[in-house]
């Protein structure tokens, strides 16, 4: 068996040098190669393993990147939708945002910037008029100065189309009592101010059934009436004697609710 081991171990050391000489280089180059190529040889096995646990690794981050792909899509669906609703209303509150900017011309033209205030709000627009230049102390019968513009204000908002509106018009007062054979409490002299405006729309293009009326008396301030001691405060007074009108779509007040 010894005999056997040496003949083989003879003849591979021969062809190695034989290898060698062709080749022209160092026996001992051809024989490190050799015990490379046998090493790689029995470690062959822990490398496929190595090379199958990486290729496992991978399917599995790219099967996750595919579910994230997934969910960003679905979030990319509802930002759209959610940006194409947002268009849709701006432009369907477009016709609200150009009466205001017209009444606001008027407003201009007529040098009335300290009687009427506008406001675009996410339902329409609101515009706040003072009763003091509206209507006389304890009385209801609109100036006959305010007329034009209120005759303005009311075929702006006549001009809206495409768009199912309301106009509803507030009565306020301040809180000095009055009780005269016409009007016994604020209560109804609030009622007949936004009444009468009501009317006066109505008779410049505004159908009745877009018009509502309501009166609060002194009951929504928009500052104090007085002061801490009791004593009245005019100015304040003043800005609580007003008109409020809302044009807003004929849902608004389902939406406000």
């Amino acid at each position: 068996m010894a005999f056997d081991l040496r003949k083989n171990q003879s003849e591979d050391d021969r062809k190695l040098k034989e290898a060698a000489d062709r080749a022209g280089a160092p026996v001992h180059v051809y024989a490190s190669a050799q015990q490379k190529q046998s090493s790689r040889g029995e470690g062959q096995e822990d490398w496929l393993l190595t090379y199958s646990d990486m290729v496992t690794l991978l399917l599995v981050f790219f099967v996750l990147l595919f579910s994230f792909s997934e969910i960003d899509q679905s979030r990319f669906e509802e930002i759209h939708q959610s940006l194409q609703g947002s268009l849709l209303q701006q432009e369907e509150t477009r016709p609200f945002g150009e009466v205001e900017e017209q009444i606001n011309n008027a407003i201009v033209e007529y040098e009335l910037e300290e009687v009427i205030e506008t406001e675009e709000t996410g339902l329409g627009v609101q515009l706040q008029l003072g009763s003091t230049f509206l209507y006389e102390p304890g009385s209801a019968q609109i100036r006959e100065e305010m007329e034009h513009p209120l005759q303005i204000i009311a075929e702006r908002i006549g001009e809206i189309d495409g768009i199912d509106y309301k106009v509803e018009v507030e009565g306020h007062t301040d809180d000095v009592p009055i009780s005269t054979a016409q009007y016994e409490s604020n209560w109804e002299l609030s009622a007949h101010r936004a009444t009468n405006i009501v009317r006066f729309f109505n008779g410049h293009g505004i159908k009745q059934d877009q018009l509502e009326a309501v009166a609060y008396g002194e009951s929504r301030p928009l500052v104090p009436n007085r002061d801490e001691y009791g004593e009245a405060i005019e100015e304040n007074q003043a800005k609580n004697r007003r008109i409020v009108i809302h044009v807003r779509r004929a849902s608004a007040g389902d939406l406000e609710g």
